[in-house]
């Protein structure tokens, strides 16, 4: 297994029918610098649908991280990236009709130039939407 090449700091809000999100990223390696982005996102699990037609008529089909929106990328403020942070802030809008045991925040670090990863992070939401 490899390093991450990018460290994720996320710690969030919820007031009202949003989240107040704080991420912050670091990266070591003054390459990984230039392209590295964030990207933030809200997903839903434990979804179902049943298919109303064609070869698969009648099955009821389950969903596993339904990405419910996404948002980015976001490359941080100039000042931040000189000790290869990225500070985002945002507040994210949150559906009523969204499963609050069921959706989470993650947030994950791309290099828009070559597509790599370099890293991901996930936290359950848990409170009442």
């Amino acid at each position: 297994t490899r390093a991450p090449r990018a460290d994720i700091a996320m710690d969030f809000t919820m007031p009202g029918a949003g989240l107040d999100v704080a991420v912050t990223v670091t990266l070591a390696q003054i390459p990984d610098r230039a392209g590295g982005v964030v990207f933030l996102g809200i997903t839903e699990s434990k979804l179902a649908s049943r298919v109303t037609g064609g070869e698969n008529c009648g099955v009821a089909l389950q969903h596993g991280h339904v990405v419910r929106a996404l948002y980015g990328p976001f490359s941080g403020k100039a000042r931040d990236r000189v000790d290869g942070k990225l500070v985002i802030k945002r507040r994210i809008a949150v559906r009523q009709d969204w499963k609050s045991s069921d959706v989470a925040l993650v947030a994950f670090v791309q290099n828009l130039r070559t597509g790599a990863i370099y890293e991901a992070l996930s936290a359950p939401v848990c409170t009442n939407l």
